[in-house]
């Protein structure tokens, strides 16, 4: 049996900032056309990207113990017929389990049936106080075609770190 090699592409451990989540992509962007990931993936990875990024500076820990919570950790890995995004941030129950829920609703649905939930979706969408409009996660599976894993940890009554797994083909079928 052959071993699938990984390649790490990015990683980050630290404070998330618009700033930094620039920068993070700008980096993507270099390594993907480095690596010979093809546009239409790389498309998809930097879209992905992206919503996992400002979806983890959204709902950050704001309030308590900024040095410990107020971080996120973040990697890319690359073999060669994958692209993994993993991300992980503390945030508060509600919002675990808001966006769990959404994960898991998802994750039963076929491509067509995500394409359909992201046409009404858009339809129907009004932007939140925290800035987003609820179309975040739907691009994410729309874009990664794979079933979307999480994993909630209890950090205290108030805390849990969410952490995020999504796969990405390098060599998408089509899908009906």
């Amino acid at each position: 049996m052959t071993q699938v090699q990984h390649k790490n592409i990015l990683s980050y451990s630290g404070n998330l900032s618009f700033e930094k989540i620039n920068e993070l992509l700008e980096l993507y962007n270099v390594e993907a056309i480095e690596l010979g990931i093809n546009p239409v993936t790389q498309k998809r990875l930097f879209s992905i990207l992206v919503e996992t990024l400002e979806n983890a500076y959204r709902h950050k820990v704001l309030s308590i113990d900024k040095e410990k919570y107020n971080k996120v950790d973040f990697s890319l890995t690359y073999t060669d017929t994958d692209i993994e995004v993993n991300i992980g941030n503390y945030t508060v129950p509600e919002n675990a389990e808001q966006v769990s829920v959404k994960l898991d609703m998802l994750n039963k649905l076929s491509v067509k049936g995500i394409s359909s939930l992201y046409k009404e979706s858009i339809a129907k969408a009004k932007i939140s106080a925290k800035g987003g409009a609820g179309l975040g996660l739907i691009e994410i599976a729309r874009n990664s075609r794979q079933i979307m894993k999480y994993n909630i940890t209890s950090v205290q009554s108030s805390i849990v770190y969410f952490e995020f797994n999504i796969i990405i083909s390098q060599n998408p079928k089509k899908e009906k």
